[in-house]
């Protein structure tokens, strides 16, 4: 029997096989790298989308009705000092109408208190605390007296005091 010369090896033929099973590889990794890529920009998505609703439906209220508390709290102030420099009635509509604001403002926040995201259950309780304390300290003696006609004897000094301690506590 005749003898069959040996196969011949070309090299390109087997250097296009490995060539090809690299751009396979290749594109399965890129495949995997995309895929990868779009789960990670749906996942920001979501909580970029969650993030701003709490914005939009947590933050943003909380904030204002702080902002409406402390200008409650000024508008009883002023009404208090107007009222102790005048002695008129008319001077105490804006501490009766900061005393609403402020009750309004008040009831609001303490709805969201309790959201471990806010957290200002205690802001909010030290800064009622020290409303409560310049209302009886200072406020409250100068409505007694002025209504009954005396000439006011409570310090400014006191109630400045108190009210700046009210405001670093609206502050935090």
């Amino acid at each position: 029997p005749p003898m069959s010369p040996p196969p011949v090896r070309r090299p390109e033929i087997a250097r296009a096989g490995s060539l090809r099973r690299s751009l396979i590889r290749l594109a399965a990794v890129a495949t995997l790298v995309a895929a990868a890529m779009i789960a990670a920009g749906a996942v920001a998505l979501s909580n970029l989308a969650d993030a701003r609703s709490r914005v939009v439906d947590v933050i943003d209220p909380a904030f204002r009705d702080t902002e409406q508390l402390q200008v409650a709290l000024v508008d009883q102030e002023t009404g208090i000092r107007g009222y102790a420099l005048a002695g008129q009635e008319l001077f105490l509509e804006p501490w009766e109408s900061g005393q609403r604001d402020e009750a309004a403002a008040v009831r609001s926040l303490s709805e969201m208190a309790d959201d471990p995201a806010l957290g200002i259950r205690s802001a909010l309780e030290q800064v009622e605390a020290r409303a409560d304390t310049w209302r009886t300290r200072y406020a409250e003696p100068i409505l007694a007296q002025v209504q009954a006609g005396q000439p006011v004897t409570v310090s400014p000094m006191l109630g400045k005091q108190l009210f700046d301690d009210l405001r670093a506590s609206l502050t935090a």
